[in-house]
């Protein structure tokens, strides 16, 4: 009989170590499992702390954007005393004020953001080609379009030579400052 507890010892030995090899491997298990789990939370929590950023950056960003719709204020409350203030910069050969009564760029991707440079520089360009009373003549002869606007907010005049149509001019209601601002001519 003692023989055969001798004989089991080697046994019983490997069995102690399998169960501390087995305790040890589950531990490094759970150690590892929690581990990925605090990289996951912390991962999530640092997602979280970013999307608050972009969200309060982009609510500062529409709160200026807003202010700057709202300050926009030179324009008609109709599409044609829009066209008609514009026109009459231009026979004054106000080209800044003319400029106002276009609508701010609007594009996040221009480097013109929020400006009229492009309007006041079209302008500039036509008074330098010797366009300006052209265009005076052009916009004097629009009329309202006969199709109906795309989206409330939206109008347009189209001017004739003859009966070829040789301009569109698009309006667009600034719901900030309550003007209509000249799109595009």
């Amino acid at each position: 009989m003692e023989q055969k507890l001798e004989n089991l010892k080697p046994s019983l030995n490997k069995i102690k170590k399998s169960k501390k090899v087995f305790v040890v491997v589950a531990f490094a298990i759970i150690a590892l499992g929690f581990f990925i789990w605090l990289i996951l939370l912390n991962l999530k929590f640092n997602n979280q702390v970013k999307f608050e950023e972009k969200y309060a950056k982009a609510r500062k960003s529409l709160s200026g954007f807003e202010k700057i719709m709202r300050d926009d204020v030179y324009g008609g409350k109709t599409p044609q005393e829009t066209l008609d203030l514009f026109i009459a910069a231009l026979k004054k050969d106000d080209l800044e004020l003319a400029s106002e009564y276009f609508l701010l760029e609007t594009n996040l991707e221009d480097k013109n953001y929020l400006t009229k440079n492009k309007a006041l520089a079209a302008l500039l360009d036509f008074k330098k080609q010797n366009k300006i009373q052209y265009i005076i003549d052009l916009l004097s002869r629009a009329v309202p379009a006969s199709t109906s606007s795309l989206y409330e907010g939206d109008y347009n005049f189209v001017a004739y030579d003859g009966k070829m149509l040789v301009s569109e001019i698009n309006l667009e209601f600034n719901k900030y400052s309550q003007v209509w601002k000249i799109q595009s001519f």
